[in-house]
């Protein structure tokens, strides 16, 4: 089957075909297996002694305004969700990191708290937390080292009682690759692109569902209802097939240029929200 830019030439717009091409990105899909590699999604850990499980603070909320007011909600300390357990050694020699952007060796993992939104006062409420260094909502962490030193690492408290009780469902993989073109509604194409778009592939939403992986995957497009579009200095780390009422697919993004530099300490969470 021939490229969506191949499709676009053919059919006559080549200017249009040429302004796609900025778009199109690699993308490594996770592919489920029944292997357990090191490789997953939710589950337990598995984390060498030096890297303290990630939690999030104990916290009360009082209400200040709306329904809630008067209220007080109170959270104890939390252990994170793992969302990614990224065996870097194995992504490199599968050839599916095209770009070479990833280490080529190491381990990643991706927590979750289960908040979407800061832990900080506002309008509506006032929040006191108990930890300050720990008000987080989700933490990236990158380690290169032995693995044999790697074990199973029970979380140090229960989970987020707000939201879980019960570790994410453990999922293994396996990587592939493909190419990927922006996956929201929002995307900022030019009208030229859109109208050919158009009149090729009977729609802007009928292309972008066809040509952006929707699941969980590393690099690529953003892929929602409602997932915001990647910057012009941005990649998205990680996203996450989730979904959980009117929340869907969550996203964490980074500056290029700090994953090229190995610093993980800024990644940015977005999600699809219905």
């Amino acid at each position: 089957m021939s490229s969506p830019i191949d499709q676009l030439i053919e059919a006559g717009f080549l200017n249009e075909a040429n302004e796609l091409k900025k778009y199109k990105f690699n993308c490594i899909p996770l592919i489920e297996t029944e292997n357990k590699g090191l490789t997953k999604t939710g589950g337990i850990p598995d984390l060498p002694p030096e890297i303290r499980y990630p939690t999030l603070t104990g916290y009360t909320m009082n209400w200040k305004q709306g329904r809630m007011a008067g209220n007080t909600e109170q959270y104890a300390q939390s252990a994170m969700q793992l969302v990614l357990q990224l065996d870097l050694d194995a992504l490199y020699k599968s050839g599916c990191d095209t770009d070479r952007i990833f280490p080529a060796s190491g381990m990643l993992w991706i927590f979750w708290s289960g908040e979407i939104g800061d832990l900080k006062s506002g309008k509506l409420f006032d929040v006191l937390v108990e930890q300050p260094s720990e008000t987080a909502t989700h933490r990236v962490i990158y380690w290169n080292g032995d693995k044999s030193c790697l074990r199973p690492t029970p979380p140090p408290c229960p989970y987020y009682s707000k939201y879980f009780t019960e570790p994410l469902e453990e999922t293994f993989y396996d990587f592939s690759s493909q190419p990927d073109f922006p996956g929201t509604f929002e995307y900022n194409y030019s009208s030229e692109v859109a109208e050919a778009l158009e009149n090729v592939f009977g729609g802007h939403v009928d292309f972008q569902y066809d040509n952006c992986y929707h699941s969980s995957k590393l690099l690529g497009h953003p892929a929602g209802s409602n997932g915001s579009p990647l910057k012009e200095d941005e990649i998205m780390l990680f996203q996450f097939d989730y979904g959980v009422g009117c929340l869907g697919n969550l996203f964490f993004k980074m500056r290029k240029n700090d994953l090229i530099d190995r610093n993980f300490s800024s990644v940015e969470l977005d999600w699809d929200l219905d």
